[in-house]
């Protein structure tokens, strides 16, 4: 797997928002404003616009700070946003305001597969790194028997009934406070995971399937989309990345780093990472 880079700083638009943008003139609306971010819904896709340094979404695009700066001090939500081609246009309060994306850099975010020959999944650093963290006293939903039950449907999925697959995504699916809940962050990190290491996998078809009926943020459901099509944030992709150089100062730093994300929404999406990998030992040794 090619080296990846986690913090932008240019211009730069996901390969995957790329192939998602309409190709006709869409009428939508600024969904969501934070600190150094913003989203805007339009025909049921959720577009993310982050400034230079930060992370870049599956679904989204890095602005220079000035340009991220004044999209923050004009936009709020409910704004009309119309997205024709490339070119995305704000209509607000205070202003109108442009970001043409046909100039931006792409990057590459898909998964690819990891190769790590040889070497046990359980003697990569990533995997003791992992085994290290604390998770109970950093993931945003209590580590009671009804989780660790779901935990453990998904450490042994291949043995898991239909019953016990269904049961573990209901239970899940939108569980926990914030703009991604703890359950989908988790549900996100182990579908990441062996989409990563697995040539086919059908677990994330019950997630699909459940998410027709089974209703969660409008953030989730779009981190679950690029999921699903095989892309993830730059981050996570560096991370990734980590299985290759199998350096333990360095996973160890980029966990701290993710472990900063959201509330509790980094260390969710690592634990979904580390029950994915302890999924795959187990079946190693069947």
């Amino acid at each position: 797997m090619a080296k990846r880079f986690n913090m932008i700083v240019k211009e730069t638009k996901s390969s995957f928002l790329s192939l998602s943008l309409p190709d006709k003139r869409q009428i939508g609306k600024v969904h969501s404003v934070f600190a150094t971010s913003l989203n805007i819904m339009v025909n049921n896709q959720l577009i993310n616009f982050s400034q230079e340094g930060m992370s870049l979404s599956a679904h989204g695009c890095i602005l220079g700070k000035k340009k991220m700066g004044t999209l923050l001090e004009l936009c709020r939500p409910k704004d009309i946003v119309k997205v024709e081609n490339d070119k995305i246009t704000f209509y607000t309060k205070q202003g109108v305001e442009s970001v043409d994306l046909s100039d931006f850099t792409e990057m590459d975010l898909s998964l690819t597969k990891i190769n790590i020959a040889d070497q046990s999944i359980a003697g990569t650093s990533v995997f003791q790194s992992l085994k290290a963290v604390s998770f109970e006293e950093e993931i945003g939903i209590a580590c009671d028997g009804k989780a660790k039950a779901v935990f453990d449907i998904l450490n042994n999925i291949a043995t898991s009934s239909e019953e016990e697959k269904n049961k573990a995504v209901t239970f899940l699916i939108g569980r926990g406070k914030g703009l991604t809940p703890s359950g989908d962050d988790i549900l996100s990190g182990f579908i990441m995971i062996r989409k990563s290491f697995l040539e086919k996998d059908n677990f994330q078809e019950y997630v699909k399937e459940k998410l027709k009926v089974q209703k969660t943020t409008d953030i989730s459901e779009a981190y679950y989309n690029a999921l699903f099509s095989g892309y993830v944030s730059s981050l996570f992709l560096t991370f990734l990345s980590a299985f290759e150089t199998n350096e333990t100062l360095n996973t160890n730093q980029l966990i701290k780093l993710i472990g900063k994300y959201g509330h509790t929404s980094g260390y969710d999406t690592l634990l979904g990472m580390y029950l994915g990998l302890q999924s795959l030992i187990n079946e190693m040794e069947e």
